[in-house]
């Protein structure tokens, strides 16, 4: 440091030396100035030996600092010479030349001394590197002597400036014949500058500074002269003719420049230079031409300045930013070299005496030049800053190096955490950070940046190898010892690593290959062991623990170490297999026994999920659920008031008849029979057959019925009503019950064919489940009626599933064609596969169909409109459109699996919305280029002369008359790219493809959000998460081809039908029960007992035992570990422990909870189960497994409490008292809760639930206040929960009908565009691609924009929330102060919960956010939008503002509807001058705000967003970045 200061305070002091002014020639300036060339000689000098000797000490711990004082006195020395040798810089025919000519002689002696000595100088070498040019400045005084009068001469004449020959033409004597000559020779000069100035024109390569410029002024200077000089004979029209030239060049060479900065630089090849060099080229000749055409003003200018502003920020960027990913490794590595290339042009260095410019240089002079121009205004000179924030190329370098270094060690720190990982918690390893380092990409930027950084990448190499070879000898050390628990951490911690081995340069690492071989061999040898303890094993004998013991162990291995029960299972499947050949019917009885006895969880897991055991496990589950149909009729009649006694049980009886019957030919007559599953499907054809003759004949009993042609499946395809005439109905399914019967035992017949043909030992059907399939198919009363719509509650865990593929079989059979609907696609895909081969063997596959509202909304629509998204591509590319003859659609029943489905906002307010997909290469790039120019303003008529546009056009895929779709579309991926912020959505990428989480589902889909899911693919592409192959197949232009009303449905079927296991009214809200019956025209409820003997679940709600209310967070967590020690302990005077299952809110709290002092007894063998630790299907498989075991305590997300199938393997659970589970927050849905409840206490065992609750998060939930709530008296408080729960769902309810009810409308005008296209009308296309696919855009007011914010201050909203909000409502600010481009923008806040207050009005968008405070209260939507009108009437169109409101809440409202309508009328009243633009914040918050979204006078669903608590930023800042002059 001190000798960096003295060198510094040296500077200074010669500074001050080297301040004298030049005075009159004479001896005493001589001296002076000989003087000065000694001290500067030797200040130079002292600086050199100064920099070389801090150079020398960059090594040492203050290298740095040494390195930045040895550059700083770098610096000055090109300061000093550059102050010297300015006077010598001149640009010919201007005034900077005039002035060097007239330099004093003693001045341009006293350079040419100083410039000899320089050469001579120990620093000369220095001065060449900074590159100092001696023969420019040695050619310049060289100039200057020529210059002089005394030494013109014929031969000189040519050399001097053309106003000096004119002078030296008139001071020559006209008759001299010296005058001819000059005038001759200055014409001469004039043609040659001409040809000069074209030819430099023309230029494609480098050529001298300015020397355009000096062609170009020499030519009109000379042309000045013409008129005067008699015989100079030049021709004025080159001068008119190439003034225009430069106008045309300077056109030709914006759009030149144009087109790299917006296009795909040209690409490098032989004789070609990088598009980077030809830029730098282009705008140092760009730049004189604007010098040369004064008052030339044409339109591109201003947005050549903005691309070239932004390109110098973007390379800036891209050489400073850390790179994620290959991609950008490689940008950085091209934006080094592109900054060095721009840094230094090749004839010109840094100093100014050299002549040359930088690129920044070059552009921050062409700013100023056209500013002077009057091309651009003041305000887009940015470059001053610009030029401020750039650093020199050494310094980059620097600070390159030193971002490898942090990339290396956060890798190091990354690998250390391999130890510590928690895989119930933590992410895994993220693999691209090594890729990056250890990449060939990353090699070639180390050499460029010259840094030895080489063998710290290769210490890291092999670091992962060695942590990845260590845990492999570890998992050995375990398996060889059966130390399964500890093996399964060593793979959890290859879990952490896994990643990386799927990188190219770790393709050899021992991983997962390897270890599963060593967990494969591992099992093939216990599964040798247990083979071999059975083969020995002597028939007769007894099984005892020998043979036992090994299946055990078996077990073990693959219970304890998920990742090896992939190979278990199989193992397991072969030697139960063995053991049943070699042990008997008798011997697998006897080893189930030994199974359960040594081990009594274990075990009986063993023989419940084998079918070695299926007889065993279905007899006790026979005896289990066996009841007399005397009791069934009991309590049939005690849950449903209205059942006939007499129809249904007649009915039943006639069933079990024929269903005993069957099964005593087929069984007792299987040898003679060749086939009785084809027998069994036979005679339920041939009764379906009987009951459609007699249903021919009563014609009297008939009602309108659709007819069926006749298909291949014979009568089954027959149109009939299946109500009117179902007298063989019980013999048709007790054909179907018997064949799943009879499929069941010929498999087990088949594995082991000395069975016995013990029917107690066979699959039946329960009497519970055949009283509810007779009912749903007409038996409700006495006489003939028809098929009615009809739901049956079955209790959650008893066979809906069964119900349901035998209900669908038998529609199918009567002539129906059966949808089967599920909110989950997995669970419908599974129930699907459990009876493909029913639905197969009865020949109905294709008359079934299982799947979501989305699938059937699909389905649905091609059937009855044929392909919506091939006659959209037909509209738009011209193709003729053959239209199939119209079929009669066939009779559909709708079958719906769990009706809460029905009841959700998803089905209310919900919409089916096809959209065509239109990619092609041509579409891909086009996506792409726009995504290159996102920040930058749009220019739609630049761009339509793009390559990538034309490309495009010229692809095909769009006829002429529809080109207008894809300016919207250009406008709409610009308008989106610009805005763009990743991960709003909750997405995952799986094999190439953007998938998104639907929303109140457990799945992924790929779904698409239109252009900002062609933005998602561009920004992973970026990231390195994609390949070129999957972008291109991602990029589309996205076509919405309409929105079909999930509402609508039910209309499209003739019957709806359905189980669940919530529609009783203490499960299911009155509200919605009235919806049941008015909306979807439910007629008929039966409500099934349970087939087990009692509900023995323990739940007392009005007891402070079963329901906890904690004062806060701190509170709450020590109360769910009090509530969880608790009911781990048996409820009677047994031994052993329960099991306990606690269910969160989210995966946040779980987590929270998971990592609070208060469970640290439990946290390390508890499980957790979320989308996290059960995104691999084994793994989920165990964690549920498990959960049930002894002891067990597991951690859950909400998401598991539905349709996770808990199993109690361990008889001794049910003596403690059976499986807790325990519910952390309150269901705002009452189905939700019961479904909960349903994990426990399931198939008769016992249960118990418990409720443990956080008073802060319920007053924000129901919008009280905490110290209301907590003097609630404790027996009260959920009772008081459960109004309030009722109070709300009553007006969601409400909402949602008028919420549907829109919907509704805007399905039937689609429709009724549909029909028009199908009847012929192809121009009814046109109507509704446009109404869903065109914008009007917003229109500007003349006095600017002015936004409303409407705020939720619900109690709800309360602290963190309101945390959130107000820095979101700052982010927003801030987003639309940054980019106001001329318009003035004005805010109002209206803050409401059920009543509204404006905070703030007409503020300008400016400096900070104005603040907002917090109020609280309940919710309600009109009074804001009330608000919101008054404002809008004051400061609205009418006074010359455009208004766009941004609405934002985390709850529901009973008045959404009534706040929709206020706002449908101002967006009808003003249209492109006023739009709504919603944000949905958190789980809670109603899909009725979609209804509230507007624009151009109509819903525009595209302004509603929803936010997830920790993103409502980002959604704020989307928003801000889409409000713009032309859109919303």
């Amino acid at each position: 440091t001190d000798v960096v200061d003295a060198g510094e305070t040296e500077i200074i002091t010669l500074e001050k030396r080297m301040r004298t002014d030049v005075v009159d020639a004479g001896e005493t300036e001589i001296i002076t100035l000989e003087k000065r060339m000694r001290r500067v000689d030797s200040y130079i000098e002292d600086c050199h030996r100064r920099a070389t000797k801090m150079a020398a000490c960059t090594r040492s711990e203050l290298g740095p600092h040494y390195e930045a004082a040895s550059e700083a006195l770098i610096k000055e020395i090109t300061r000093v010479v550059t102050n010297e040798f300015e006077l010598l810089e001149f640009q010919q025919f201007d005034d900077s030349y005039k002035t060097f000519l007239a330099l004093p002689r003693q001045i341009v002696e006293y350079l040419e001394r100083l410039l000899k000595c320089m050469s001579n100088s120990i620093y000369h070498e220095v001065l060449l590197r900074l590159h100092f040019d001696f023969d420019r400045n040695q050619s310049a005084i060289d100039v200057w002597r020529r210059s002089q009068p005394e030494h013109i001469d014929p031969s000189s004449f040519k050399n001097l400036l053309p106003d000096k020959q004119f002078e030296a033409i008139k001071q020559t004597d006209p008759h001299n014949p010296r005058h001819m000559e000059m005038v001759r020779d200055f014409a001469s000069a004039y043609n040659c500058a001409l040809q000069t100035a074209k030819q430099l024109m023309n230029a494609d390569t480098d050529t001298p500074a300015n020397a355009l410029v000096q062609a170009v002024e020499e030519v009109r200077v000379r042309a000045s002269y013409a008129s005067i000089l008699v015989g100079a004979n030049i021709d004025m029209t080159k001068v008119v003719e190439l003034e225009q030239e430069l106008r045309n060049h300077r056109n030709a060479l914006e759009a030149s420049i144009d087109g790299i900065l917006r296009g795909t630089p040209p690409p490098d090849d032989a004789g070609r230079r990088p598009w980077d060099r030809i830029l730098k080229t282009m705008l140092d000749q760009y730049l004189q031409l604007v010098k040369l055409t004064p008052g030339y003003q044409p339109s591109s200018a201003p947005g050549i300045i903005s691309l070239l502003v932004e390109k110098l920020k973007e390379t800036t960027n891209q050489c400073l930013a850390l790179p994620d990913c290959i991609q950008q490794l490689q940008l950085k590595s091209e934006a080094f070299q592109r900054l060095q290339a721009w840094e230094l042009s090749g004839s010109a260095g840094p100093m100014g005496c050299s002549g040359g410019l930088s690129l920044f240089e070059t552009v921050a002079q062409l700013e100023n030049a056209l500013c002077q121009d009057g091309s651009i205004s003041s305000e887009m000179l940015h470059m001053t800053e610009l030029q401020s924030q750039a650093n020199t190329h050494n310094m980059r370098m620097h600070e390159i190096h030193q971002q490898i270094v942090t990339q290396i060690d956060a890798a190091m720190t990354c690998l250390d955490a391999s130890a510590s990982f928690d895989a119930k918690k933590d992410h895994v390893l993220d693999p691209k950070p090594f890729e990056v380092i250890l990449s060939r990409e990353m090699d070639a930027l180390i050499g460029l940046v010259h840094s030895n950084l080489h063998m710290q990448v290769k210490q890291l190499k092999t670091k992962v190898e060695k942590i990845a070879q260590d845990n492999l000898q570890e998992l050995q050390t375990e398996l060889k010892c059966k130390k399964y628990s500890a093996a399964n951490l060593v793979l959890q911690r290859w879990k952490f690593l896994e990643p990386l081995s799927s990188l190219a340069v770790f393709s050899s690492l021992p991983g997962s290959n390897a270890s599963d071989a060593m967990l494969k061999d591992h099992c093939n040898r216990l599964t040798s062991v247990a083979c071999s303890a059975l083969n020995a094993h002597l028939k007769a004998a007894k099984v005892d623990n020998v043979v036992a013991w090994p299946i055990l162990w078996l077990a073990k291995f693959g219970s304890d170490i998920a990742r090896a029960s992939v190979f278990v299972n199989d193992a397991m499947a072969d030697t139960l297999r063995l053991a049943e050949s070699k042990l008997g019917t008798s011997g697998m009885q006897s080893l189930a026994s030994e199974l359960r006895r040594l081990d009594p969880a274990l075990g009986n897991e063993i023989v419940s999920s084998s079918d070695a055991f299926q007889t065993l496990v279905i007899e006790e589950f026979n005896e289990k659920t066996k009841r007399d149909i005397s009791v069934v009729k009991k309590l049939f009649a005690e849950k449903n008031e209205h059942i006939e006694d007499g129809l249904v049980w007649d009915k039943y009886d006639k069933f079990k008849t024929a269903y005993d019957d069957y099964l005593q030919q087929c069984i007792g007559g299987f040898q003679e029979m060749d086939d009785s599953l084809d027998w069994l499907v036979q005679q339920a054809k041939n009764h379906v057959g009987t009951d459609k003759q007699n249903d021919r004949k009563s014609h009297r009993f008939r009602t309108v019925v659709t007819h069926i042609p006749l298909g291949s499946q014979g009568a089954a395809a027959m149109g009939c009503n299946l109500g009117n005439c179902q007298e063989q109905v019980p013999k048709v399914l007790a054909a179907i019950f018997a064949w799943w019967t009879m499929e069941f035992y010929l498999r087990l017949k088949k594995r082991n064919p000395d069975m016995s043909t013990d029917t107690a030992k066979l699959r039946h059907a329960n009497n519970g489940q055949v009283i509810c399939l007779l009912r749903l198919l007409g038996a409700t009363t006495k006489g003939f009626i028809e098929l009615t719509n009809h739901l049956a509650e079955v209790p959650t865990g008893e066979g809906k599933s069964v119900i349901l593929g035998v209900l669908a079989t038998t529609l199918a059979l009567y002539g129906y064609n059966v949808d089967c609907v599920c909110y989950s696609s997995m669970l419908s895909s599974r129930d699907c596969d459990d009876f493909t081969s029913m639905f197969k063997s009865f020949g109905v596959s294709s008359q079934v169909r299982y799947g979501t509202f989305d699938d059937l909304s699909e389905a649905l629509i091609k059937e009855q409109y044929g392909d919506l998204r091939q006659a959209a591509n037909n509209y738009i590319v011209g193709a003729v459109c053959s239209k199939e003859p119209q079929r009669a659609p066939p009779p559909r029943v709708l079958i719906i699996d769990e009706v809460d489905v029905f009841c959700s906002e998803a089905f209310f307010g919900g919409a089916y919305c096809p959209q065509l997909e239109i990619k092609n290469d041509a579409v891909a790039r086009l996506m792409r280029y726009i995504w290159s120019i996102r920040k930058v303003r749009l220019d739609l008529g630049s761009l339509k002369g793009h390559p990538s546009y034309q490309a495009v056009l010229h692809s095909g895929v769009l006829k002429e008359e529809s080109v207008w779709l894809l300016e919207h579309s250009v406008q709409q991926m610009h308008m989106v790219a610009k805005a763009f912020v990743p991960d709003v959505h909750d997405l995952k990428m799986e094999h190439g493809r953007i998938l998104y989480k639907v929303e109140g589902r457990d799945d992924y889909a790929s779904w698409s959000y239109g252009y900002e899911t062609n933005a998602e693919y561009l920004d992973k592409f970026e990231k390195g998460n994609l390949t070129e192959a999957q972008l291109l197949s991602g990029l589309a232009l996205h076509v919405r081809c309409g929105e079909f009303a999930f509402a609508k449905l039910p209309d499209a079927f003739k019957h709806i039908l359905g189980v669940t296991g919530t529609l009783d009214k203490s499960k299911l809200p009155p509200q919605m029960l009235e919806v049941l019956r008015k909306e979807v025209q439910i007629e008929h409820f039966t409500y099934c007992p349970s087939m087990y003997h009692s509900q023995k679940r323990d739940f007392r709600p009005d007891s402070r035992a079963y329901v906890q209310l904690a004062k806060d967070e701190d509170e709450h967590f020590n109360m769910i570990a009090d509530e969880i020690n608790l009911r781990l302990k048996p409820t009677l005077n047994m031994e052993g422990m329960r099991s306990v299952i606690v269910f969160f809110r989210d995966e946040k709290e779980l987590q929270h909870f998971r990592s609070s002092s208060y469970f640290g007894a439990h946290r390390s063998k508890a499980a957790v189960l979320t989308e996290l630790t059960a995104a691999r299907r084994e793994d989920r498989d165990n964690i549920i497994k498990a959960a049930t075991r002894q002891g067990m305590v597991t951690l859950a997300s909400r998401m598991y409490g539905r349709g996770t199938d808990f199993k109690i393997f361990d008889d001794r659970m049910e003596a403690c008292g059976g499986l807790h589970v325990l519910q952390t927050f309150f269901s705002g849905d009452l189905s939700e809760e019961v479904q909960i409840q349903g994990r426990s206490a399931r198939q008769g065992n016992q249960g118990s639930y418990s409720l443990v609750l956080e008073v802060n998060s319920l007053a924000k939930q129901f919008d009280q206040q905490v110290q209301t709530m907590i003097g609630w008296p404790a027996e009260e408080v959920y009772a008081n929960l459960a109004k309030l729960r009722e109070a709300r769902a009553a007006g969601e309810v409400q909402s949602l009908r008028d919420m549907a009810a829109k919907r509704k409308k805007e399905h039937d005008i689609l429709i009724d565009a549909l029909k028009a296209f199908s009847g012929g009308k192809a121009d009814a296309m046109e109507t509704v691609m446009r109404r869903y696919n065109t914008t009007t855009g917003l229109v500007m007011g003349g006095n600017g924009l002015h936004i409303i914010f409407c705020l939720d201050e619900s109690w709800s909203m309360y602290g963190a929330g309101w945390a959130e909000l107000v820095s979101a409502f700052d982010r927003f600010w801030q987003t639309r102060a940054a980019e106001q481009s001329g318009t003035s923008e004005y805010a109002s806040v209206v803050q409401f919960s059920d009543t509204a207050r404006v905070t703030h009005t007409m503020q300008v968008v400016h400096g900070p956010a104005p603040s907002i405070t917090f109020q609280g209260g309940s919710t309600a939507f009109v009074p804001p939008i009330r608000h919101v009108s008054e404002l809008v009437a004051n400061y609205g169109p009418a006074q010359g503002y455009t208004v766009v409101v941004v609405f934002m809440s985390d709850g529901a409202a009973g008045d959404a509807a009534g706040a929709a309508n206020l706002l449908e009328r101002l967006a009808s009243e003003h249209l492109s001058q006023f739009a709504c633009c919603t944000v949905g914040f958190g789980a809670s918050a109603s899909c009725t705000l979609a209804s509230m979204a507007f624009s151009n006078g109509v819903q525009e669903t595209g302004n509603y967003r929803t936010a997830d608590i920790g993103s409502l930023g980002k959604a704020f800042a989307v928003v801000a970045s889409s409000i713009a002059p032309g859109r919303v």
